[in-house]
């Protein structure tokens, strides 16, 4: 069955995970996952426009790695070689931001809302800066970068991607989200 037609389970993100080489920042991703694991299991990756529904930021999450490491097996070529721990980590981490952002309807009805009524700080900056503090471990500069311009640079960010692999996680992340909602697509 494809990833992508079922529901994901962390294991299903687990596995990803550890097929980054970099034992150091494979160690601090499976340990950031574990200190927020119960969030990124419940969490939905958007409140109204895809995947909003209780775990749809872990499957998301799960597509969003798979789609921008077959973008990547496709591109790359031996005169611009491809940092694939950095397309797997910032894949992983793009969204856990949006952890901190939504909370349940108090009805129990399936329907999210956000934290706070003011408007939310972006959750790609939540992402790198809640992941050191949690790990301590310094994320290296491209794909702090990557994260920060997943969404192609019309975020409160303002980075746009500006190299390959930022480009990959960008197209990656909106495929995803175009896919899980057929509005979207035409």
């Amino acid at each position: 069955m494809s990833v992508s037609l079922r529901r994901m389970k962390m294991m299903d993100l687990m596995e990803r995970v550890c097929l980054i080489g970099n034992i150091d920042l494979r160690r601090a991703i499976i340990k950031y996952i574990e200190h927020n694991s119960y969030l990124i299991s419940t969490t939905p990756a958007s409140i109204a426009h895809h995947h909003n529904y209780k775990g749809g930021l872990l499957q998301h999450t799960v597509e969003v790695h798979d789609i921008a490491v077959t973008l990547a097996i496709n591109v790359r070529n031996k005169d611009r070689p491809i940092d694939m721990d950095s397309i797997r980590a910032s894949a992983i981490l793009h969204d856990m931001g949006k952890i901190f952002l939504y909370e349940a309807s108090k009805d129990n009805d399936g329907r999210f809302y956000y934290k706070s009524r003011n408007k939310p700080p972006d959750h790609a900056v939540i992402a790198v800066t809640d992941f050191q503090d949690v790990t301590k471990y310094p994320l290296p500069k491209n794909i702090h970068l990557n994260i920060l311009s997943h969404e192609g640079g019309w975020s409160r960010t303002g980075v746009s991607p500006d190299t390959l692999e930022a480009s990959i996680i960008a197209s990656a992340d909106l495929v995803s989200s175009r896919l899980d909602n057929p509005k979207w697509v035409t």
